[in-house]
């Protein structure tokens, strides 16, 4: 085991590779993701009449997915599991008419009827 100062050096380094990662834009997975978005699968997305549901087993995942939409310009709504039923009947009443794109874990199975969804997409990490 490492002593304290050099484990607490280590992770540190760790961090910043993990997040110079995510920032690079190397995930394959995520450009992917926005090709898929921005290309002919995410054509109803672009004209308003088509809506993406995109499926993610971590909160973390979900929140830099998210983001990263946010990011690309796409408005985007969330389900996930510290909502309670009142808010993620909520957020899918605010889904429907108002954001083309929800990002959910697996919470959104719990009394959410998203089948006016024209695309699904799960996407975790390996």
């Amino acid at each position: 085991m490492r002593p304290p100062a050099r484990r607490k050096r280590w992770l540190g380094e760790l961090a910043a590779q993990v997040w110079n990662f995510r920032e690079s834009g190397r995930n394959s997975k995520l450009k992917a993701l926005r090709h898929c978005v921005q290309c002919s699968e995410g054509d109803g997305l672009k004209d308003g009449r088509g809506k993406l549901l995109l499926f993610t087993e971590h909160r973390n995942t979900l929140n830099f997915l998210c983001y990263k939409l946010e990011d690309w310009g796409n408005p985007t709504g969330q389900i996930q599991g510290e909502m309670n039923l009142g808010e993620r009947k909520q957020a899918q009443k605010e889904f429907r008419p108002s954001r083309q794109i929800c990002v959910a874990t697996e919470s959104a199975e719990e009394g959410s009827n998203l089948q006016f969804c024209h695309l699904m997409i799960y996407y975790d990490l390996p």
